[in-house]
């Protein structure tokens, strides 16, 4: 469609009129000069401009090239059109620019152009043009798409590689200041190191990475070895030292993630990041460690002697160590055990009776539970870290309960037992009533050990009395073996055992003086003995406690003493509803959620799960909690490094929140280790119920809280709601699984879990196994004991832990040859259970 004013001769009219009706795209011609009047428009640039003919195109543009423009861009494109025709060879240039067509929408077209000199008109210009409008805007979003994401990544990562295709696509390199624009890009096929660095002449890893690790880098960024590691795990990360522009070196890692790509193609991260400092503070722990060993080294060879008293000195250090991480659970285990039937006894007993003897049994066995539990980390007793704990307390109650701990030893053996309590003894004491009372069980234990007939005397009297405090003087003397005069010093040494002839067949594990004497240290007092050899010894000493109630105690025969009456009154206890409370419960196993939740479901709390440390905090971002239950140990991120992320991305919210450590483990010193880390408080598992819903009580809002008075219902009535088959499997113990989870639903469905979840976990356990990653094999056999335990699988659970203690002290050979026993009962549990529970 020519103009009026356009004049060929009429060949080449006809030529260029045939040309641009039959042309697919735009095409257009005008003049160079201005006012750049069009001399030519073909029917597609007056489709692209919405115009039914050329008469609303003049109208709408002036049939000027000017006129076609938005006039936002004219400036800008005449410019590049200038440069790019000054600069090329062919006079041909390229832009983008925007029109407004006649319905007002402004759309992207893209500009080819050539140059030319005519006679007739001087110089022109011949277009082609087309609208590339959808074309725009989705690089536009996917511009917008990849800046949000490089900048998310650029936060935690110098630069950043994109692989778009892990098969076919391109790599491209980015930077979070580079507003989104590739930096580089290249094909895949060119390998990762043949990628040019920007401004470099050589590769990336001839130009920037230390000569020693090249060769390295190489091999282990070839595509082949990207895939294959990619294709076993999802993320991996090498280090190296690049070289800086000052001429020094610094450490540097590439972590590779896969990612999914849009159109679902799946893609690779390569991320960048300084870790310098952190791995020159790693050589330099392990040059001063080497420095240390090569000292020891020197010394041992200067001596003999020397070595042969630090190998002994080690090996029974081991011996002490082995003894208490071996004893721990199976002396917990049958202690748990005891208390969970004296339990079922309280709940289903109304006989007031033997609910004495019950409340007794509870806190005598709860007492021994916690004695038993430092004893076993004397290792921590052994560096002086224990800590103690001191509250209010009666006196009545710790005498009573030390009594009734130690009395039945006294009717085994006929001996006489005698207390002699003065009645002026201050009713309320304030101090740590646990060490105390492990300090008189202690000798009253070793006065009966060793005492055949006769008399064990416990004494306890008012000393001295100051104005906010009171001296208690405390003896327990008995007409036993005594101590030989030469063997006094020997007393209080761990693992020593006096006159062994005579002790020989006597129990014990020879720590219980070493125990009673630091702590009493640790109270300000001292542990003294008078003894005479054959007819007995007095073991006393005095303490000084802050009274907090100086009515006196009066007579009374801590033999006797009982449960009170209000604590069984009526058979029923005091319970609580929280329904108006948000808790979150986070654990890697979702077994153990699935307890804790169950658990947890009488008292109408409004709980939320999460299985990590990511989703932790995710959830945690996104909600408010009155109180968080953070496992431990997780993968990836474990619960002090989520606790840690946590107080840094919600530091006032992290602080009004009681987040609560838990944790599988039986060892003292946990506690400390979680509280020191910036945990609230702290919570062993599995989970007691009791002492969870008490922890709650602690910290929940009182306002969020309503106590009420229930009877419970009794374990048996659950316990008939069970399959009967299912108490024919003999590697499993439904009651114990059902006091974890609470009620005979819940059992069942994590038994359904266990079971779904058997094939899976027992074959990653053996993959793993083959590939050698111990980590990864600690962190399955871990989850394994927990999960088997909260079901009543003990066995498999004991087999677990055992596998899990060897994991961590590097006994290979104890994980090949044991591993396979335990898969075995494994899987074949989970044959039982799928024919009870499924049927099949």
């Amino acid at each position: 469609m020519f103009g009026e004013h356009f004049q060929l001769n009429e060949a080449t009219l006809g030529i260029v009129e045939q040309i641009g009706k039959h042309m697919p795209g735009g095409f257009f011609i005008y003049k160079a000069e201005q006012p750049e009047e069009l001399l030519y428009v073909n029917h597609t640039v007056l489709d692209i401009f919405g115009c039914d003919d050329l008469d609303e195109f003049k109208e709408l543009t002036g049939y000027t090239f000017k006129g076609m423009v938005h006039p936002d861009d004219y400036v800008q494109i005449t410019d590049s059109i200038n440069d790019q025709i000054a600069l090329s060879d062919d006079d041909l240039d390229y832009v983008e620019y925007r029109i407004i067509r006649k319905d007002g929408e402004a759309r992207w077209v893209d500009d080819f152009g050539h140059f030319t000199h005519t006679e007739a008109y001087g110089g022109i210009y011949y277009v082609f043009i087309s609208d590339i409008t959808e074309k725009r805007v989705k690089a536009e979003t996917d511009k917008a798409m990849r800046i949000a994401v490089i900048e998310a990544l650029s936060e935690a990562y110098d630069a950043v590689w994109l692989i778009q295709d892990l098969e076919l696509g391109t790599f491209s390199l980015y930077r979070g200041d580079s507003g989104g624009e590739t930096i580089h890009s290249a094909p895949i096929n060119a390998a990762l190191q043949q990628l040019r660095y920007p401004q470099a002449k050589d590769g990336y890893i001839d130009t920037v990475v230390a000569p020693s690790d090249r060769q390295r880098l190489r091999a282990e960024l070839s595509l082949e070895k990207i895939r294959e590691r990619l294709s076993d795990k999802p993320r991996f990360f090498i280090n190296y030292q690049r070289l800086m522009a000052d001429g020094t070196s610094r450490y540097y890692r590439i972590e590779f993630a896969r990612v999914k790509m849009p159109g679902g193609n799946m893609g690779v991260v390569c991320g960048f990041k300084d870790v310098d400092d952190e791995i020159r503070e790693e050589q330099m722990i392990q040059a001063a460690l080497e420095e240390k060993i090569a000292l020891q080294d020197k010394l041992l060879e200067q001596s003999k002697d020397l070595r042969e008293a630090l190998q002994a000195a080690e090996e029974a250090n081991n011996a002490k160590s082995n003894f208490l991480s071996n004893m721990s659970h199976e002396i917990r285990t049958p202690i748990t055990a005891i208390l969970g039937m004296n339990e079922l006894i309280r709940r289903e007993s109304s006989d007031k009776t033997i609910l004495d003897y019950a409340e007794n049994i509870d806190k005598a066995g709860n007492s021994l539970l916690a004695i038993i539990n430092d004893i076993l980390d004397f290792s921590k007793i052994e560096a002086g870290k224990m800590d103690l704990v001191n509250e209010a307390y009666s006196i009545r109650e710790l005498l009573s309960g030390a009594v009734n701990l130690t009395k039945f030893r006294a009717e085994e053996k006929g001996i006489l037992f005698k207390a002699d309590i003065d009645p002026r003894l201050p009713v309320g004491l304030y101090g740590d009533d646990l060490r105390i009372k492990q300090i008189l069980t202690n000798l009253l234990s070793n006065a009966f050990k060793y005492t055949e007939q006769g008399t064990v005397t416990l004494t306890a009297r008012l000393e001295k009395r100051g104005t906010d405090e009171a001296d208690i003087y405390i003896s327990v003397k008995d007409t036993g073996i005594g101590v030989r005069e030469e063997e006094k010093e020997k007393l209080f040494s761990a693992f020593d055992r006096l006159d062994v002839k005579r002790t020989r067949s006597i129990e014990g594990t020879g720590l219980g003086l070493a125990i009673t004497s630091q702590m009493l240290t640790m109270m300000g007092s001292r542990l003294s003995v008078t003894s005479e050899y054959g007819k007995g010894s007095d073991f006393f000493f005095t303490i000084t406690q802050k009274v907090s109630d100086w009515s006196e105690t009066g007579a009374f025969d801590p033999m006797v003493q009982g449960a009170s009456e209000e604590d069984t009154a009526d058979g029923g206890n005091t319970v609580f509803v929280a329904s108006g409370a948000r808790i979150l419960i986070v654990d890697d196993t979702p077994l153990n959620l699935k307890v804790i939740v169950g658990l947890l479901k009488h008292t109408g709390v409004q709980t939320v799960t999460a299985s990590s440390g990511k989703e932790c905090i995710e959830a945690f971002g996104s909600e408010a909690f009155d109180m968080v239950f953070l496992d431990y140990r997780m993968p990836q991120m474990d619960g002090i490094e989520t606790l840690k992320r946590l107080k840094e991305l919600y530091p006032k919210k992290a602080a009004a929140t009681p987040i609560i450590s838990l944790t599988a483990s039986a060892v003292m010193g946990d506690r400390e280790r979680m509280l020191s880390a910036g945990f609230t408080d702290y919570l062993s598992k599995p989970v007691n119920i009791e002492k969870m819903e008490a922890m709650m009580l602690k910290y929940l809002p009182e306002d969020k809280v309503r106590r009420v008075e229930t009877d419970e219902a009794s374990d048996d009535d659950e316990l008939r709601k069970l399959p009967p088959s299912l108490f024919d499997i003999e590697s499993i113990d439904p009651a114990q699984g059902l006091e974890y989870c609470g009620d005979a639903e819940d059992y069942i469905e994590a038994l359904q879990i266990y079971e779904a979840s058997i094939d899976k976990k027992a074959g990653d356990i053996e993959r793993i196994l083959s590939e050698g990653d111990t980590a990864a094999y600690i962190n399955m056999v871990h989850s394994l004991k927990s999960t088997s335990k909260a079901i009543g699988a003990m066995e498999i659970s004991e087999l677990a832990l055992n596998l899990e203690k060897a994991g961590r002290e590097g006994d290979e050979a104890l994980i090949k040859e044991r591993t396979p026993a335990l898969l075995e009962r494994y899987r074949e549990l989970g044959r039982w259970l799928r024919s009870v529970i499924t049927g099949a």
